[in-house]
């Protein structure tokens, strides 16, 4: 089950990927300015994310130890 579980993740996260690059390519033929606000911004939401998840993780690790 882990192994179908993992490779279903890896997979999405090339689904997901390859749509939010085609989304950022069909933007910059519009509007450029806009394409750029929309990676910058989703790039700096998910780099916060990440953070955020890695603190609670440690902070809920300290407490379990």
């Amino acid at each position: 089950r882990m192994m179908l579980a993992a490779g279903t993740g890896f997979c999405g996260g090339f689904t997901t990927f390859s749509a939010f690059s085609a989304e950022v390519h069909d933007m910059l033929l519009i509007s450029p300015p806009a394409a750029f606000l929309y990676l910058l911004v989703s790039g700096a939401s998910g780099m916060a994310a990440a953070f955020i998840g890695l603190k609670i993780a440690s902070v809920e690790a300290g407490r379990q130890s």
